[in-house]
């Protein structure tokens, strides 16, 4: 048996089966909502544990060896083996292993002997030549708060070869070590002023671009519009992205002008004609003209947006019934065609389509109201079946952080959202918006959880098959 805060988790004697509380609320008081679940196995699993070696049997001169080990439990092991034992740690020329994965533990288990002295080692690490390596410099900074190493972080906006999951941790390292004072530093306008540095590498531009929420006051239609016209196709892409989600309704010119751009490679375009869905009547000539393009990306995707604008009426085959999934995997097996998962993008991202960016985010885009879908296709089980049901009926599988909380206070107002981190004085939520706001505890007369997913069921049926395919080969590659 496994006890935890408000958890216990245990065995059937026969091992058939695990039995686990469920606190349901993440409110402490008892409120008589607990659950009891019983998972069941497809065999009977052996209770009595596997043997392995004592971590002490691991001695400190194989542990430095065993850093760069491919097996997370065994580096695991020499990372904690080491750090007892810093005299032999300090005296490894760790800079000459070539395992980038050996010289971020090393920095790991450094940072574990004295957080505070070792901190020196910080610029090798940010000057090291893996991405992963730096980020463990760039988490340290933010872990004990040094603001010595500010000017380090900084410097970090320099490399051409930034990572994605490195910008943000800059960032977030900055927000950190300045105190968190919004007047002092702000992540938000760090990323646009990156986004606009012409100075600062393309890729960089393009990343924080990207992670630029789309009605941010300073990310305006003009200023999309002329990053659009960027020498460097990344820059471009990004631009039009943002551009095409942004909520000014002043952006149809702007896409109008981009869909029209001959000279624009072709998905680049895509993305702009995708962008006029919501214009498609007053763009009626554009799209019938570019619908008799030449280039067959151009040509489907402006004569996709005449149809989910409304301008023009497609007919679609007749779908399966929402329960037989079967079926529908066969539907989409059967589509004609290689999947194209540019196409997938775009889907996820229409506003008349697919529309999965009002409740997912994906890449850094999108709202947070549901799971964020960028690392869907990493997790275990999830293949095209699954997906297929979960879309076809989202109530089929709801994480209890996903199911919608209605709230009413005293002063009669009613309020539905999705419960944020622990409760205080004043619990946070996120809305059906992706806003979120806070409530005073003391001012809640009822809280109830909303058994079922908000997402409406069948999303997909307005398309066709092969867009069906698309969108799930882009959720899963």
């Amino acid at each position: 048996r496994i006890i935890f805060a408000r958890f216990i988790f245990s065995y059937s004697p026969d091992g058939k089966a695990l039995y686990f509380t469920d606190w349901v609320k993440l409110s402490y008081p008892v409120h008589g909502h607990g659950k009891i679940w019983k998972v069941t196995f497809k065999e009977p699993i052996a209770q009595a544990p596997h043997p392995r070696k004592s971590k002490s049997s691991l001695l400190p001169e194989l542990a430095l060896e065993k850093l760069g080990s491919a097996d997370p439990y065994v580096w695991t092991a020499a990372i904690d083996v080491l750090a007892q034992n810093p005299a032999i740690l300090k005296a490894h020329d760790w800079k000459a292993d070539s395992n980038p994965l050996a010289r971020a533990n090393y920095a790991v288990a450094l940072k574990r002997v004295d957080p505070k002295k070792e901190a020196s080692i910080i610029p090798e690490l940010l000057a090291d030549a893996s991405a992963n390596v730096r980020y463990v410099g760039i988490k340290w900074i933010a872990d004990e708060g040094l603001t010595q190493y500010q000017g380090e972080l900084d410097r970090q906006f320099d490399r051409a070869d930034l990572k994605r999951r490195n910008l943000r941790a800059v960032v977030a390292a900055m927000a950190k070590v300045s105190g968190g004072s919004e007047g002092e530093f702000s992540p938000a306008k760090t990323l646009l002023s990156l986004a606009l540095d012409s100075t600062k590498p393309a890729r960089l531009r393009a990343l924080a671009l990207q992670s630029v929420a789309v009605n941010h006051p300073g990310l305006t239609v003009a200023k999309l519009a002329g990053l659009a016209k960027s020498a460097k196709v990344m820059i471009r892409r990004e631009a039009i992205r943002s551009l095409a989600l942004h909520p000014n309704e002043k952006r149809g010119p702007a896409l109008a002008s981009l869909a029209a751009n001959a000279s624009l490679p072709p998905v680049l375009r895509a993305d702009a004609i995708a962008g006029l869905a919501d214009f498609a009547e007053e763009h009626v000539g554009l799209l019938e003209k570019l619908a008799g393009a030449k280039n067959a990306i151009v040509t489907a995707e402006a004569a996709r947006t005449l149809a989910s604008g409304g301008v023009v009426w497609r007919e679609l085959p007749a779908k399966p019934e929402l329960d037989d999934v079967p079926a529908w995997v066969r539907l989409v097996a059967e589509a004609p065609g290689k999947p194209d998962t540019s196409l997938g993008r775009r889907l996820f991202f229409h506003s008349r389509l697919g529309t999965c960016h009002r409740c997912h985010l994906f890449d850094g885009r999108g709202l947070e109201v549901g799971p964020d879908l960028t690392s869907l296709h990493k997790q275990d089980g999830i293949d095209r079946t699954w997906l297929l049901t979960h879309i076809l009926d989202p109530n089929a599988e709801v994480a209890p952080y996903f199911r919608p909380q209605h709230i009413t206070t005293k002063d009669g107002g009613s309020y539905l959202g999705f419960i944020l981190g622990k409760e205080g004085a004043a619990q946070a939520y996120v809305g059906t918006d992706g806003k979120k706001f806070k409530i005073r505890k003391m001012d809640v007369v009822r809280r109830e959880e909303i058994p079922v997913s908000l997402m409406p069921p069948a999303l997909i049926h307005n398309m066709s098959a092969s867009e069906i395919r698309d969108l799930l080969a882009f959720l899963l590659n």
